[in-house]
């Protein structure tokens, strides 16, 4: 395990954290700005380390035993760690009734045949199950990432005057299939992780792998290979709340019982989180070169309109806006509601190769396979990404433009310069001042 600096990439500090004669697959959990978490796995065993990310040094013992489930609470900055008979492990800095309240967590087989979803506790309870069309299995699985992002509006503004909930579900998590053999059809699945409900599913018959996915917010972007169309192709679903009636029926309840004393009996929920399914507003684009992985961008408070960092050829990064991918672009000419809402005219091909914004520059990744993005601390323009394949490669990236930060061209010591002479002048002035008001006075008495 490394350290490296954003700045300049030189390495801070390293740590072996498993033995290298095994064969683990490490994991890290990120806790709060100044601490990290390290699992690693075996068939047999698990490691867990807790390390300062500055200076890579333990901030608590670290304890082995073969766990289940291992995940991260962006909102107290803990860990929580299932053993392998169900019994939740405390970590350090953790509280166990704290952590293990509404705690949902969803698994994969291996093979890819199902997806199990549990209820953390004491013991792991409840269950529920997911299985894919036949010929396919699941392939990926996202969550609403780890750390807990900003929502900075909960809203959309249209043209017309009117807004659209977002439909923003942290308890849903996104799946895709992609075909076994040389079967074609991929499947795409939003799932309610409490009750195990599909809320919303599309299917491509000519689909195939590699399949790419990425979730955040209210939309999730995948993409996959037509084998019809014989190009990639990326999809995009914004979800947002259904149309709710003006006069609730609790409003209505209320005046009837105030005027007639009748109560009606209200419809309690299956569950707390027992909301209507979303409405899905969805558009596909076809695009050229390979796409082998999707990631999106991060920053402080989610002010800045996200990019989608798209991994092209597995040696490429290549950055597109998310209102480039919007599913509601109109078909045709915009309108003037269309025009309020910036809203561009839908095209079905997006060209990766020519006019992209390629983050990697002229650098090429060999064999890319990762990337992770994180927020620029105090700069809400800029966003970390940090890609790995045989090499690492690490940028940093301004999707909407450095409005928060000035440019490397700019002149500071010119700044100093006029400050230091307007200092020096204002001191002047004032000594003169002060003479020239006392030698006024002199021949005013």
């Amino acid at each position: 395990m490394f350290g490296l600096s954003t700045k300049d990439g030189k390495k801070l500090w390293s740590r072996e954290i498993a033995s290298s004669e095994v064969s683990w697959k490490s994991r890290l959990f990120k806790l709060d700005d100044s601490r990290v978490a390290a699992v690693s796995s075996a068939t047999w065993t698990s490691i867990a380390e807790f390390l300062n990310t500055t200076s890579g040094e333990e901030y608590a013992k670290p304890f082995s035993e073969r766990f289940a489930f291992v995940n991260s609470i962006p909102l107290n900055s803990s860990l929580v760690i299932l053993g392998s008979n169900g019994e939740n492990i405390s970590a350090p800095d953790s509280k166990k009734e704290e952590n293990l309240h509404d705690v949902y967590w969803v698994n994969s087989n291996r093979d890819g045949k199902s997806i199990q979803g549990y209820r953390a506790g004491e013991v792991i309870s409840g269950g529920w199950q997911v299985a894919p069309p036949p010929g396919e299995r699941f392939a990926l699985l996202k969550s609403i990432p780890e750390e807990g992002e900003f929502i900075a509006s909960a809203t959309r503004p249209t043209g017309n005057r009117k807004v659209l909930h977002k439909y923003v579900n942290r308890m849903a998590v996104a799946a895709i299939t992609s075909p076994v053999e040389k079967k074609t059809g991929v499947t795409v699945y939003l799932i309610d992780a409490v009750r195990g409900k599909v809320l919303d599913t599309a299917h491509h018959v000519n689909g195939t792998g590699p399949v790419s996915l990425v979730r955040c917010e209210n939309w999730i972007v995948y993409s996959f290979w037509d084998v019809a169309r014989r190009s990639d192709q990326i999809y995009v679903i914004d979800y947002f709340e259904p149309k709710k009636d003006w006069f609730p029926k609790e409003i209505g309840a209320a005046m009837l019982n105030a005027v007639t004393g009748v109560e009606i009996e209200k419809e309690l929920p299956t569950t707390p989180h027992a909301i209507p399914n979303p409405v899905a507003a969805r558009i596909g684009f076809e695009v050229d070169g390979r796409i082998t992985g999707l990631d999106v961008t991060t920053t402080e408070r989610a002010i800045t309109m996200r990019s989608i960092v798209v991994h092209l050829d597995k040696s490429r990064i290549v950055v597109v806006p998310k209102e480039v991918l919007d599913p509601r672009r109109p078909i045709g000419v915009p309108t003037e509601e269309h025009r309020a809402e910036m809203l561009m005219s839908y095209k079905p091909y997006i060209s990766l190769l020519v006019g992209s914004v390629y983050a990697s520059k002229d650098l090429l990744i060999p064999n890319l396979s990762h990337s992770f993005t994180a927020a620029v601390r105090g700069r809400e323009s800029s966003s970390h990404i940090l890609a790995s394949g045989i090499d690492i490669f690490h940028t940093v990236l301004a999707p909407a433009g450095k409005f928060d930060a000035l440019t490397d061209e700019f002149m500071y010591t010119t700044v100093q310069v006029v400050l230091v002479i307007m200092i020096i002048g204002t001191i002047v002035l004032r000594i003169l001042s002060s003479r020239l008001m006392t030698t006024r006075a002199w021949l005013q008495s």
